[in-house]
């Protein structure tokens, strides 16, 4: 198995927490909206990675080039 179950419930964990981030950031009204639009692209990088990784752990590899491309370093 590439992922162990309690690495799958940090990686579910890790999901859930980005879900939630993405959502106070992007309710803040104070912060620009370049700030906004930034932080928004990071979260949403790292749940793109959460939900490669979840789909890996239990062998689904039906997106595996699209997860590989994802997993990989982007800049941002």
């Amino acid at each position: 198995m590439i992922y162990s179950s309690a690495e799958r419930i940090a990686i579910r964990d890790i999901l859930e927490r980005k879900e939630f981030e993405r959502i106070v950031y992007s309710g803040m009204d104070s912060l620009p909206i370049a700030v906004k639009s930034s932080f928004d692209c990071e979260f949403e990088l790292d749940i793109q990675r959460c939900n490669a990784m979840l789909r890996i752990s239990a062998n689904d590899f039906s997106n595996l080039d699209s997860d590989i491309e994802t997993l990989s370093p982007h800049p941002i």
